[in-house]
């Protein structure tokens, strides 16, 4: 196999472990605590537990194939930092968004209505601009005594 072809292997390989691993965050419940949830119930335990094996040896197979081939699982990971910061500059994007220069289109914004849109988008960006912050230092500090809290944070302003 050369080196375009292990590359291809690998990418579908990582590809079907991720696939393996939404389902099993499925079956965990995972993001059962979520304002609104993305699944329901319906599957039995013997069928959760038939599911839960079949994904076992599946990514079992995934680990043959790779070492047989000789090729290692663990290349070209993304670092959790770099992941967490880019979904959070998603959310921050998405709550200055609820601002009311974006929302003029939903129709007339009265200025008690633009003050709390403010108000939202500034609670729930605080936060997430504070945790950014906090990642892009090396300190690796308790965020409890370097972070500020919500209810301290300063809205910032559209």
């Amino acid at each position: 196999m050369n080196e375009h072809q292990e590359r291809h292997l690998r990418t579908t390989c990582r590809h079907i472990d991720r696939k393996i691993a939404e389902i099993e965050e499925i079956l965990d419940g995972s993001g059962a605590d979520t304002l609104f949830p993305r699944y329901c119930t319906e599957l039995t335990a013997y069928q959760k537990r038939a599911v839960r094996e079949y994904c076992s040896h599946i990514r079992s197979r995934l680990i043959t194939i790779l070492d047989e081939e000789g090729i290692s699982g663990d290349s070209s990971a993304i670092p959790m930092k770099r992941a967490i910061q880019s979904r959070l500059c998603s959310i921050d994007c998405a709550a200055e968004e609820l601002r009311p220069k974006y929302t003029e289109g939903f129709g007339d914004v009265a200025e008690t209505l633009a003050a709390k849109l403010n108000r939202i988008a500034g609670e729930l960006q605080d936060p997430v601009i504070h945790l950014m912050q906090y990642l892009e230092t090396e300190s690796g500090e308790d965020p409890d005594t370097s972070l500020k809290e919500p209810e301290s944070a300063g809205v910032r302003k559209a």
